[in-house]
């Protein structure tokens, strides 16, 4: 089978997961988004976003905790980038869980909570929590955006059809009035007074 769009749908599983894996959070904006519209199934989106993003996560939790990254945790851990997250080994759920809403924030508070946090597992329960609540809200969130936008276009796509069988009317009449207006107007004119004399 050829590679085309048809394609495509019939691996929503597969394309789903490989792209939340490799190219991030914003695929599960887009996928979300694209449910809404019918290209998607939404429970597609969410469970291969679920695997895909988390599987992410923990496969950068795995290099946090390497012996190889140290050089990379003290450019990470860097005064001017950690202040802006500032988040404490108390408040770990809610450090995950908000670094999926900012840009940018989402490896750095994962080599920070693996840095701060030696519990493994404990890193990964509350990661899983926060990546199936944030795919929850950000896939349901751009579903309904989505359907919005699709009812949106339909609708002014009706209106287009409205208008332009408005604007065909219109010049029709134009034409009409133009050319045989006058001429309409004044044989009905005629028959109107020949009616009123033979009354």
């Amino acid at each position: 089978m050829s590679f085309n769009f048809l394609t495509i749908l019939e691996h929503q599983a597969i394309i789903i997961f490989f792209s939340t894996f490799f190219f991030g959070d914003e695929m599960v904006y887009l996928f979300g988004f694209l449910s809404g519209t019918g290209v998607f199934n939404l429970w597609l989106v969410i469970i291969f976003s679920i695997l895909g993003n988390g599987g992410c996560d923990i496969f950068w939790l795995s290099v946090a905790r390497s012996k190889y990254v140290a050089k990379a945790k003290k450019w990470l851990f860097s005064r001017k980038k950690v202040k802006h997250i500032n988040f404490g080994k108390k408040k770990l759920f809610m450090s995950i869980f908000l670094s999926k809403f900012f840009y940018g924030t989402r490896l750095i508070t994962i080599f920070y909570v693996a840095e701060k946090e030696k519990n493994f597992g404990k890193i990964i329960f509350f990661n899983t929590l926060a990546v199936i609540l944030w795919v929850f809200i950000v896939s349901i969130s751009m579903f309904y955006m989505g359907k919005f936008t699709r009812i949106s276009l339909d609708f002014i796509k009706d209106i287009r059809w409205y208008l332009s069988i408005g604007v065909i009317s219109v010049i029709i009449i134009y034409i009409i009035n133009r050319f045989y207006g006058s001429k309409l107007f004044y044989r009905v004119s005629s028959f109107y007074e020949k009616y009123l004399k033979a009354a």
